[in-house]
């Protein structure tokens, strides 16, 4: 939603899709949310006319039904990213040659970073793509299990 007002502005449409009943996850919060801005900051700078952003959370499931990671997808109608590029872009100062590459802003470690975040949270990102259409980029983190997957009541304050 912080992003949502810069979206806006620059004429994109935001659906945001997102469950009450996801599983936690555990991980740095501010870290986390980096990925997703930086995700939607690269939807709105490689995307033309088509300026729509989807953002979509999911639970993926194991065989027996039970939580096994959250999923949260940015999924733009952009320029999309080559086949041939498409591993190459997780690498540091990598910036792939199309006809914005020169218009925008970068130094190429944002995916990088990342990949980075999401590989010390015990996830991993994902990417499908196609020239032309667009490109979805996922963020799958593992969901918690057991006790630690329970919800903390909220705590009432003491009034002073």
């Amino acid at each position: 939603e912080s992003f949502r007002p810069r979206l806006e502005h620059q004429g994109f449409r935001l659906e945001v899709e997102l469950p009450a009943d996801l599983p936690l996850v555990q991980g740095d919060t501010a870290a986390l949310s980096q990925c997703v801005l930086n995700l939607l900051d690269n939807a709105m700078k490689y995307s033309r006319n088509r300026r729509e952003v989807r953002v979509l959370a999911a639970v993926r499931a194991d065989g027996a039904g039970a939580p096994q990671a959250v999923a949260v997808s940015v999924a733009d109608r952009g320029i999309g990213i080559s086949p041939r590029d498409q591993k190459s872009i997780f690498e540091k100062f990598v910036r792939i040659e199309t006809g914005l590459v020169h218009a925008v802003k970068g130094a190429g470690l944002g995916l990088s970073l990342v990949d980075q975040i999401m590989r010390a949270h015990g996830g991993r990102i994902e990417l499908k793509s196609a020239v032309g259409e667009g490109s979805t980029f996922t963020l799958v983190l593992p969901a918690v299990r057991g006790a630690e997957a329970t919800r903390p009541e909220p705590q009432a304050q003491a009034a002073s």
